[in-house]
């Protein structure tokens, strides 16, 4: 491209400026700044207002070389927000390292035609300093203009340059900013986005970030944890010691577990305390070192160990128990049977009590091992279920009939109430007969000679209740909230009142619990237990449903 001056006809022709060298550098260099097409700012306003002052112009600009035009980031004396490049008078000046200086315009033949200065705003003086990176990229310039022909003087080629340093400094702290900015977004989205609670200290043990889980956990908002001291956080015991601690982390700043081998424990806003788990990391920054630390609630994993901890003792108990119950019952029927197969019984009537004996013997063992291998299918899945249209009534009749034999030898009245004489339901008439014996047994068990037991059943809109009620010595409060858990046998004395394997109980709940309902005990010591359980309908809009409800208090009893 020519840069001297053309003549044609007696008209000079105007000549563009050269591409940089670097002008695809140059031009990455001016997007990195996100100038382009946004907003006027005073703060760069105010170095476009302080070169017009200085150098006594009425037009001052920040221009931006884009690749096509040069546009106007702040502007002094004109409206216009852009011109096309190939006129640009920033398209020369980007391409000198001091200030690019044109006195007179008209006397210039790169820009005795230019438009530019023929036409508004009628440019005769220009001077323009580069607007260099810090890597040396031009990316357009601060410049004054003037339509009267004229020269800077030194102090203000100097001031000129001078502000277009700091014009390139406000844009390289912005950028700093905005990329820091970035960048603590970045780290706050992750903060947000942990599974566990967040938060931040300074060296003074300020907090001074909190994630949303965090302000949950504590009951606290951000606004208010903010700025206090992380002590806040921890019950009254814990703060005396907790300064020195985190000075000592200070001094010694490596990951790590908070209160390795220690239980700790968070306080919440309402002054209630829940165990966490506390990690803790060092960020070293240029101004200071912080520490972050993920805040674990731990309630559920501490209920579940404590839990198993329960199980454990409780099926350690059942072992030694099961293995006491069936070690006699096989000692004594070995050595019933051993006396049997010698002959050494002669006596008829001793030798057949011997052999009732026996059988008792085997009965017992029956039992244990059933209530093993049902507890067993509850907790593997192998539970499977027969469902029948079965007459309530005559269910409860047949098992009123099972124990009639246990509760005579105890002088026990049974009681049973019924509704109406039949009631059909869905259910499995061998699994709830189950129920309904151990629950029949264990009150025959647990109750004095002479004592009754009523076994009733009433209907609601939607489900059957059958309730157990005896005149026993009752059950603690305790012992109620474990009493359907496995393996549970109770206080010392209930486990005295007969053999038993602590599954019973658990086994109807699962059985109940199946067939979609739930099983209840109210207890009083001293004033006897009453176990309830309920069974949904499986035909809410049967009409033999609307017939069983309108006769309930036609309640028929029988004394067995």
């Amino acid at each position: 491209m020519e840069t001297g001056r053309k003549r044609k006809k007696g008209i000079h022709q105007l000549i563009a400026a050269k591409l940089p060298k670097n002008e695809e550098q140059r031009l990455a260099a001016l997007e990195r700044y996100r100038l382009l097409d946004t907003m006027p700012e005073a703060s760069l306003d105010d170095f476009t207002m302080l070169a017009a002052h200085i150098c006594q112009t009425p037009i001052a600009l920040i221009s931006l070389v884009d690749a096509h035009r040069q546009w106007f980031k702040s502007k002094v004396g004109i409206t216009a927000p852009e011109t096309p490049r190939d006129i640009a008078f920033c398209a020369h000046a980007i391409l000198e390292n001091e200030i690019f200086e044109i006195p007179d315009a008209l006397e210039d033949s790169r820009f005795a035609d230019n438009p530019l200065v023929t036409q508004d705003p009628k440019i005769r003086f220009y001077a323009g300093a580069p607007l260099r990176t810090p890597e040396g990229q031009a990316i357009g310039t601060l410049c004054v203009i003037d339509r009267l022909p004229r020269n800077l003087t030194p102090e203000q080629q100097t001031a000129l340059q001078a502000l277009a340093r700091q014009v390139i400094a406000q844009l390289e702290i912005r950028n700093h900013l905005a990329t820091r900015l970035k960048k603590e977004n970045f780290f706050h989205s992750i903060i947000e986005a942990a599974p566990s609670g967040m938060l931040m200290i300074d060296d003074r043990g300020a907090i001074i970030l909190a994630n949303r889980l965090l302000t949950q956990q504590f009951g606290y908002s951000q606004e208010e944890l903010l700025g206090q001291p992380i002590e806040v956080l921890m019950p009254v015991r814990f703060r005396d010691q907790h300064p020195a601690h985190r000075t000592a982390f200070f001094q010694n700043t490596t990951p790590r577990q908070m209160g390795s081998g220690r239980d700790l424990y968070g306080l919440r806003k309402d002054g209630s305390e829940f165990p966490v788990e506390i990690g803790l990391n060092p960020v070293t920054t240029d101004e200071s070192t912080f520490v972050l630390a993920s805040v674990i609630d731990i309630t559920a994993r501490k209920e579940y160990e404590k839990a198993e901890r329960e199980v454990i003792q409780m099926r350690e108990d059942f072992i030694a128990n099961a293995s006491h119950q069936l070690r006699t019952p096989i000692t004594s029927l070995k050595g019933f049977l051993e006396l049997l197969v010698k002959d050494l019984v002669p006596d008829p009537a001793v030798r057949t009590e011997f052999i009732a004996r026996a059988y008792e013997d085997t009965k017992r063992l029956g039992v244990l091992v059933n209530d093993l291998l049902d507890g067993f299918r509850c907790d593997s899945g192998f539970f499977q279920m027969t469902l029948e249209n079965t007459d309530l009534c005559g269910l409860l009749h047949s098992t009123i009939e099972a124990v009639k034999g246990l509760a005579q030898s105890k002088n026990i009245s049974l009681n049973l109430a019924l509704p109406q004489p039949s009631l059909m339901i869905k259910v499995d008439p061998h699994l709830l007969e189950q129920v309904l014996t151990n629950l029949l047994s264990n009150a025959i068990k647990f109750s004095e000679q002479g004592q009754a037991i009523i076994l009733d059943a009433t209907l609601e809109e939607d489900h059957v209740t059958v309730r157990v009620v005896d005149q026993g010595p009752g059950i603690s409060t305790e012992d109620q909230r474990k009493l359907f858990d496995k393996f549970f046998q109770g206080d010392t004395a209930a486990k005295r009142a007969g053999v038993g394997s602590g599954l019973g109980i658990y086994i109807a709940k699962k059985i109940v619990e199946a067939h979609g309902g739930q099983i209840y005990v109210e207890s009083e010591i001293g004033k006897g237990t009453t176990f309830s359980f309920t069974i949904p309908w499986s035909n809410p809009n049967d009409p033999s449903l609307k017939e069983c409800i309108s006769n309930t208090d036609a309640i028929k009893e029988v004394e067995v």
